[in-house]
């Protein structure tokens, strides 16, 4: 009789090595791609004030939608996050400007005129509403390791089933 666990680790491990040699051999990479990254001294740069507001480690949302109607003057053709927005900030009920609106609906109409913004998504994270069906799609970032603590393989897609509202409110009643 075959061991199944033992078949199964040798597979792993030829993965593995097999992942390793093809390094040796790199494929041509995009070279107009831009990364926007959030660090630890930007982040103090929002917690002292000294950009005109105040802010912890979650940035206010019309953060984001600066940062998306930037991108989009400088010609960018597509905007993904890798940042989960699953809720909307009770924190953050006011624009610092003193304009119109909260910053998640400044959010919300940021990713509707800009078109082309992929937004985080979680099976347990689903991105707000609001900002769902605003964005132009969705770019799962959940990761599911093997059995033995390795991360090996990425699904290129993922089905994600979201219940309307009053479905979800038939099934507690």
């Amino acid at each position: 009789r075959c061991d199944m666990g033992l078949l199964q680790r040798l597979e792993w491990m030829t993965y593995d090595w097999r992942a390793r040699l093809a390094l040796d051999h790199p494929t041509p990479a995009a070279t107009n791609l831009g990364f926007v990254f959030i660090s630890n001294e930007s982040i103090e740069q929002l917690a002292n004030g000294s950009l005109g507001f105040q802010a912890g480690l979650y940035w206010p949302r019309f953060v984001h939608a600066w940062v998306i109607e930037e991108l989009q003057a400088q010609g960018a053709e597509a905007v993904a996050y890798d940042v989960l927005f699953p809720d909307q900030r009770r924190d953050h009920t006011a624009m610092p400007d003193g304009s119109p609106g909260t910053p998640d609906e400044n959010f919300a109409r940021a990713l509707r005129a800009a078109g082309n913004v992929i937004l985080a998504s979680d099976p347990q994270a689903l991105p707000h509403e609001q900002f769902r069906t605003n964005a132009w799609r969705l770019g799962d970032i959940s990761a599911r390791r093997d059995p033995d603590g390795i991360l090996r393989r990425v699904s290129a897609f993922e089905d994600y089933l979201v219940w309307h509202p009053l479905s979800k409110s038939e099934e507690h009643t």
